[in-house]
């Protein structure tokens, strides 16, 4: 074979392998079982469930009127915020009757009222936007409290506190937690139906 005939098929052996590689590009290979995928091991919530479209969906729905109404009750000057939250002197009134102290069933009752008020906070973010990781939609509920603290400290009527923070960012916490069980239980569910 010649010097000229080598470098041809070199040539053409370069040319062959280029082609290879976009003919790859173009058309991956099936991923073997065994690889693990691309989106494995990310902190995302799992919500695998058949009508996940539908839930992302009634999530995007309800997210703004939700915030719309945290926003009037964190808001609102302390008279007319009492209207909506009332329940808790309510609450405390109750306490107070059966011999509890009447301030401390206000701060426990309030406490526990502003982590009610962020668990959908929790559940409505992971619905509406399924590729958050936890931790983002933590950290999310957790910004928007402290946001919500610092406006405060501008209100007249109003005053920030550190356990509010505490307390809306465990409801956010509580409601990844609820979520991500609800998902599971429906999963099971589902696991439980099919044939085998």
């Amino acid at each position: 074979m010649g010097p000229l005939s080598i470098g041809c098929t070199r040539q053409l052996s370069a040319q062959c392998r280029s082609r290879a590689v976009r003919s790859r590009s173009r058309y991956p290979e099936p991923m073997d079982e065994t690889e693990p995928s691309p989106h494995e091991g990310r902190d995302e919530l799992s919500i695998d469930t058949p009508d996940r479209s539908r839930a992302v969906r009634l999530a995007r729905w309800f997210l703004p009127p939700y915030l719309i109404a945290v926003g009037l009750i964190v808001f609102l000057p302390a008279q007319e915020a009492r209207r909506v939250t009332g329940l808790v002197g309510w609450l405390a009134d109750v306490l107070a009757s059966l011999g509890a102290s009447r301030e401390v069933s206000a701060v426990v009752v309030e406490f526990l009222a502003n982590i009610a008020l962020f668990v959908p906070m929790g559940v409505l973010l992971a619905l509406a936007f399924p590729t958050l990781s936890w931790w983002v939609v933590l950290a999310v509920g957790c910004l928007a409290t402290v946001g919500i603290e610092l406006v405060q400290l501008a209100l007249p009527t109003r005053y920030s506190t550190l356990s509010d923070i505490i307390a809306n960012t465990t409801g956010t916490a509580l409601g990844l937690l609820l979520l991500s069980w609800w998902a599971r239980a429906r999963q099971r569910r589902g696991s439980d139906r099919s044939p085998t």
